[in-house]
């Protein structure tokens, strides 16, 4: 298997992975930077701290709010690294990183030969993947299992149906028990996973309706026993308490403002007497989290209904629109302590003026001109990605597990909806790398064939 080129080029790929993450840790530490990004991080090390104290499934708030694989694996480093060795937890990352490097370049492969070094190479090289690697977050071993479940379900496609559909609801499973949204990943999964069966002869309509109900009925199954657990003490047949805040501060805080987010403090503050009245009316049950957390996802689904549709489409639309266009790259601001100068920040009564003090307020500064190049590139892959959708869909080889990547895209993308942050995008770049490889491919040897008519003409 080592003799076979594509397989020594993923290799490779991947220690030039591992290699820039743990290049870039050691410099962000050069910097005064932290592997801890606050709030967040604190969380999932706190609930990591109560595991090593043998308070696995103690109930605490912080185990309600949070899934638990992510924590035990904090744990489980700790243990070894001793407690509190975020270094040691961010080398760790660099590796399972490179791990769903190799996956994209596998997955890639399941549609040609051809896409995987292409695709892999973006994802040793995306910055936001480099970015989550470096932060106590749980995106890089969420990645690591829905790259490798969505690599099965690719392969699929072409053979070992049965066994590779199980394998992949196994791996999507233990992406839930890191992150609770794949629960309604199902919704895109089962109808787009039937449709590319079917397109690619792996039985009749009804065949492949059932078979894309396997991963499905596997992911359910991780499920069921956080969600009878909680249903038993609290009441609610639920994964976590923090869903009704996510929604209600989150999603509706960023909704109600035409500007992804802008106006979400404000919007929090209105909505906040409404749910402690609401949930000061629940009796006993107000120290029930689960209690707390429906009575914020109804509020906010009032909120969300009562909104003006020209409003939630504005929303909408620029929430996404952001998630797909920034760069994770301004994050790493952040991480090295770094204060940016924004084009958007820059003064002047007009684009050129405001490009012309942006550039040479920045001439200098590294860390700016390094976002630039990022965005820049970022953009260019935007269209390549295009190419590759397109063609992915009218080739008939690949449509099949094109529609997968498709429909995978429009969920993450839809799930986040206003809320805009390069954060929100890594359940989608698996994906979107997949069609980078695709469409570059098919860039490149679709350009050499017109120049060669062009010179065979003249």
């Amino acid at each position: 298997m080592l003799n076979d080129r594509t397989t020594r080029q993923l290799l490779w790929i991947a220690l030039l992975a591992v290699a820039l993450r743990l290049a870039y840790q050691a410099l962000m530490l050069q910097f005064g930077g932290s592997f801890d990004n606050g709030s967040d991080s604190g969380k999932y090390l706190n609930i990591a701290r109560e595991f090593l104290a043998g308070g696995f499934g103690n109930h605490s708030g912080e185990q309600l709010e949070r899934m638990p694989l992510y924590p035990a694996f904090l744990a489980a480093i700790f243990h070894f690294a001793g407690t509190d060795n975020l270094r040691a937890v961010a080398s760790v990352q660099a590796f399972v990183d490179a791990l769903s490097v190799i996956g994209i370049g596998v997955a890639a492969r399941s549609m040609s030969e051809r896409f995987a070094a292409p695709s892999a190479l973006a994802a040793a090289v995306i910055p936001n993947f480099l970015v989550h690697a470096s932060y106590i977050l749980t995106e890089t071993v969420f990645i690591l299992f829905f790259v490798w479940g969505l690599c099965a379900l690719l392969w699929a496609l072409k053979r070992n149906t049965l066994l590779l559909l199980v394998t992949g609801g196994l791996l999507f499973g233990l992406a839930l028990m890191t992150r609770p949204v794949m629960i309604h990943y199902l919704a895109a999964l089962v109808p787009a996973l039937a449709a590319a069966l079917w397109l690619q002869g792996k039985g009749s309509v009804l065949r492949s309706a059932t078979l894309a109900v396997i991963p499905a009925i596997l992911i359910l199954a991780f499920a069921a026993p956080r969600a009878i657990d909680h249903y038993r003490h609290y009441g609610y047949l639920s994964l976590t308490a923090q869903e009704g805040t996510h929604l209600l501060n989150w999603f509706y805080g960023c909704l109600a403002s035409a500007t992804p987010c802008a106006e979400r403090g404000r919007v929090v503050e209105e909505t906040r007497p409404i749910a402690e009245q609401r949930i000061a009316a629940l009796g006993k049950d107000k120290d029930n989290p689960f209690a707390v957390s429906a009575v914020e996802s109804r509020l906010a689904i009032e909120k969300i209904l009562s909104t003006p549709p020209a409003l939630i489409a504005t929303s909408m639309s620029a929430g996404m629109f952001r998630v797909l266009m920034q760069t994770g790259f301004y994050e790493s601001f952040a991480q090295f302590r770094q204060q940016p100068s924004f084009l958007s920040a820059m003064p002047g009564h007009s684009a050129t003026e405001r490009m012309s003090n942006f550039v040479a307020a920045n001439r200098t500064n590294v860390f700016m001109m390094l976002w630039v190049l990022t965005q820049v590139a970022l953009v260019l892959s935007r269209l390549v990605q295009l190419a590759g959708l397109v063609h992915g869909l009218r080739e008939p080889a690949f449509r099949g597990a094109t529609l997968i990547l498709a429909a995978t895209i429009v969920y993450f993308l839809v799930l986040t909806g206003p809320v805009a942050s390069p954060k929100y995008r890594i359940p989608i770049e698996p994906p979107l790398l997949i069609l980078l490889g695709i469409g570059w491919v098919w860039l490149r040897d679709r350009f050499p064939r017109q120049n060669a008519t062009r010179i065979q003409a003249a």
